[in-house]
């Protein structure tokens, strides 16, 4: 066997990568929606079906007129700014001051002038209100003459009837409202129910395309109907319990205490609404089975939910709390003695607040007169020549840095404007059309929309442990490798986290997505394939590196051999960061220095003639080598990483 000369390296710098490797499966990524959110026409469809459309390509556009007049009105502004920066920088200018201060002063007067107007009419809104607030007391005051009147005649009907008359018509009414609701909510549970399947009422296999694309969205909806239809049975039997009671012996509290349930319930009405509309909108075209069209009137059924929600938390309820108020709970002769009172007191507490409105605006007066004296005093200062305050440049500056901002954010908002591919694809389906007006609210945006489809993207769905989720953020550059393409690297990125565990396992685990890019458009990369993802977390740059065969290990500290003056030393060195083939020194080494020893892996031996560790140890001179070779190894020789140190 003949000694071997040791391999050299030459320090230098480089990068280490911290990542992350985890086994996924591949689904598809191949198709997005795009639509409109602002409200305005469409202006420009720059497609059609069957286009090819590249990454970043304007699809169609809206007007901005708008937005275009607040671009323009934010530029005078900004230039209006840049002017007055510039009027101070050159100097103070006595007459322009002069001219400002004399315009404050007359605008001041003006105020003056339009405030004794506005004053004036609050007085006569005032006298106004007084007058009703009197003849409204002087008619509870006849309504109880009467009433005494009939109470003394023996005659009660002829004094009662029709206020008794009109409670019994408004509370017959709210009871049959009840009933109407009713009725209004179970149609809309039977529809669900008969398409959907959830209840042995209807006989028929459920659709499996329905809400396909998202099981989560379809046990939201079902979740939904099965809380309405409990609270459907509440609703009924607060009817049969009203329905018995005579309407006069109602109280306003009973009717209340249902609506104020209704209301409760339009919520529910409304979030379950909300979850059959994104239910139909995760569905999947089936040919025979499930058409586009279908899917539209069932996400236009699901918009009707929620409008009906919304009608009972708001309309149902504030009309019902409305029609109460105006009801006399009451109509004795006592009751209507006591709503007489109470008018009377309300007359003479406006008469209070008359007198307070003409104090304030006594005080506001005084007010604006010590500005109108303030503005005369500075028109005086201007006229003695006193220079000006440095305060009022930086000021001004940061007028101008709050206007160029608003500015900058102005131009941002085209974007939102515009439909922009964010893939390359091809458009397969479309409805949109220039002077196509589009809304902002109740979802209606949904309706006009452009379809891109590319299978050229795909995902990578990974379950991954808690101890490493929390090391994951979106955006964060990945390699894919696929078991089905051995040797091929694809790129993509971590496009979602899923901060919802998932269900099942001893252990909490999350559904994380990477969105990866083929390589080849005729690849064929199909769904379920295996896989693993190889997330870069962190990259260190420019460190001092060697190879973790370089390291030694002795006397309980890290060394190298180095070539120093045609003579091998031991340089001892400090290291931290490390990965599976090289080490960070801190200190010891400089970019340049030669490390005349390397230790080598078994293919290593292999490659120089040896068979094992003990020719290493011959090589390296017995114990002492063996021990730096050792050292290597600990350190991630084998291709393992570095664990420990010893």
């Amino acid at each position: 066997m003949s000694f071997l000369e040791p391999s050299e390296y030459i320090v230098s710098t480089g990068n280490i990568e911290s990542s992350l490797t985890i086994e996924g499966t591949t689904q598809f990524s191949n198709s997005q929606k795009l639509s409109f959110l602002n409200q305005g026409k469409v202006k420009t469809v720059n497609v059609k079906v069957g286009d090819e459309v590249k990454k970043g390509q304007v699809l169609a556009t809206m007007t901005t007129d708008d937005l275009d007049k607040d671009v323009e009105q934010q530029k005078i502004d900004i230039q209006d700014q840049k002017n007055e920066i510039q009027d101070l920088l050159d100097g103070y200018n006595l007459d322009l001051e002069l001219l400002k201060a004399q315009a404050e002063y007359d605008n001041l007067l003006l105020k003056q002038k339009n405030l004794e107007q506005s004053n004036e009419l609050e007085i006569e809104d005032a006298i106004h209100k007084l007058k009703d607030a009197e003849k409204e007391y002087n008619d509870a005051l006849k309504d109880y003459q009467e009433l005494l009147s009939g109470s003394e005649s023996g005659n009660k009907d002829l004094a009662l009837s029709s206020t008794i008359r009109d409670r019994k018509i408004k509370m017959e009414d709210a009871v049959l409202g009840i009933r109407t609701a009713y009725f209004d909510i179970q149609d809309m549970l039977e529809w669900y129910d008969q398409l959907m399947f959830i209840t042995d009422k209807y006989s028929g296999v459920e659709s499996i395309y329905i809400g396909a694309k998202d099981v989560q969205k379809k046990n939201e909806a079902r979740e939904g109907f099965n809380a309405i239809r409990n609270d459907l049975t509440k609703l009924q039997n607060y009817y049969d319990t009203l329905k018995k009671i005579e309407p006069l012996d109602l109280t306003n509290e009973q009717i209340l205490e249902v609506y104020s349930f209704m209301r409760d319930l339009g919520q529910k009405i409304l979030n379950w609404g909300e979850a059959c509309y994104d239910m139909f909108q995760e569905s999947i075209v089936s040919e025979g089975s499930l058409s586009q069209g279908d899917i539209d009137s069932y996400s236009k059924k699901a918009l009707g939910f929620q409008d009906a929600g919304i009608s009972y938390m708001t309309k149902t309820y504030s009309s019902m709390v409305e029609t109460l108020s105006k009801l006399d709970e009451d109509t004795s002769l006592e009751d209507t003695k006591l709503k007489m009172e109470k008018l009377k007191t309300a007359w003479d507490k406006m008469k209070i607040e008359a007198q307070l409105l003409t104090t304030n605006q006594d005080k506001e007066k005084a007010e604006l007169q010590e500005k109108i004296d303030q503005a005369l005093r500075n028109i005086n200062k201007i006229k003695k020549g006193e220079s000006l305050d440095e305060s009022k440049i930086t000021a001004a500056k940061n007028r101008l840095k709050q206007l160029q901002n608003t500015l900058d954010n102005l131009y941002k908002k085209y974007d939102d404007y515009k439909l922009i591919a964010n893939f390359d694809g091809v458009i397969t389906q479309m409805d949109l059309q220039v002077g196509d007006s589009i809304e902002s609210s109740s979802k209606s945006w949904s309706e006009k929309y452009i379809y891109v489809e590319s299978n050229n993207i795909l995902e990578l769905s990974l379950s991954v442990e808690q101890v490493d989720i929390i090391k994951l953020k979106v955006w964060m550059p990945v390699d894919v490798y696929l078991d089905a393409y051995d040797g091929n690297i694809y790129h993509g990125t971590v496009t979602e986290i899923n901060t919802v565990p998932s269900e099942g396992g001893m252990g909490a685990s999350y559904p994380v997505t990477v969105t990866f890019y083929k390589n080849d458009p005729e690849e064929m990369i199909l769904a379920g394939m295996g896989g693993n993802a190889k997330i870069y977390l962190e990259k260190f740059e420019n460190l001092i590196l060697i190879p973790n065969q370089a390291i030694s290990r002795m006397n309980g500290k890290e060394v190298v051999k180095l070539l120093e003056n045609g003579q091998r030393v031991d340089r001892e060195i400090e290291t931290w960061t490390s990965d599976e083939s090289q080490t960070e020194v801190l200190s010891g080494l400089s970019v340049g220095d030669t490390i005349k020893e390397m230790y080598m892996t078994q293919e290593g031996f292999s490659s120089v003639g040896l068979e094992d560790s003990e020719d290493a140890m011959m090589m390296y001179g017995g114990m002492g080598g063996m021990w730096g070779w050792m050292g290597w190894w600990m350190r991630g020789g084998m291709g393992g990483a570095r664990r420990w140190r010893w």
